[in-house]
């Protein structure tokens, strides 16, 4: 796993922006290693011809559907059920925050977005947004688990492959139904039992 969770101490400007890099390693996680693998392997000869006419213009409410395509074609034993219900929550608070014109701390422990204005009236209305620190380590958490569900979909189906953590062999453990329920572990020593 790549994204880290937790991070309580950051400052709420840094959580900020690592909830947006952990959304924007989902997007290329999705073309880059998934879709991309998936080309490789079920039509070596057109992936590039493929991945560059359809995967790279993807769209963002399009991802879950092919991860989830993708995942059925590989007959993968990963519970995709809520996944694209979570991508869609942390892509809207994505939306909200990497497109606002002002971000700032209203305190340590939330962040006020303030959205682009364009208005020909002389004062115009403002509607911000406070996201709290909870609200972004969710999110964060989120993105880490829709990375855990993405390897693990590879991981158990035909796309499965060896993988290591520092010199060790480790294999992707299956993430629970929805992210408030996982305990954040993506992956475990090959050698230890599993349950």
């Amino acid at each position: 796993m790549t994204i880290p969770i937790g991070g309580q101490g950051d400052d709420i400007h840094a959580l900020l922006f690592r909830f947006l890099g952990a959304f924007a390693h989902i997007q290329n996680y999705i073309d880059e290693h998934l879709a991309t693998r998936f080309l490789e392997k079920r039509i070596p000869n057109a992936a590039t011809f493929f991945w560059d006419g359809a995967v790279s213009r993807i769209r963002d409410s399009e991802r879950p559907k092919l991860v989830q395509k993708i995942a059925s074609d590989i007959s993968s034993e990963a519970d995709l059920s809520c996944f694209s219900t979570i991508y869609a929550d942390v892509k809207k608070l994505r939306d909200q925050s990497a497109h606002a014109a002002r971000v700032e701390a209203v305190s340590k422990d939330e962040v006020r977005i303030t959205p682009t204005i364009l208005t020909s009236a002389s004062e115009p209305e403002v509607n911000w947004t406070t996201i709290t620190r909870s609200q972004l380590d969710d999110a964060i958490k989120s993105c880490a688990w829709l990375e855990a569900q993405i390897q693990y979909a590879m991981y158990s189906g035909d796309l499965g492959m060896k993988m290591y953590k520092g010199g060790q062999e480790v294999e992707a453990v299956k993430p629970s139904r929805l992210p408030k329920d996982w305990d954040g572990v993506a992956l475990r020593p090959l050698a230890e039992e599993r349950p």
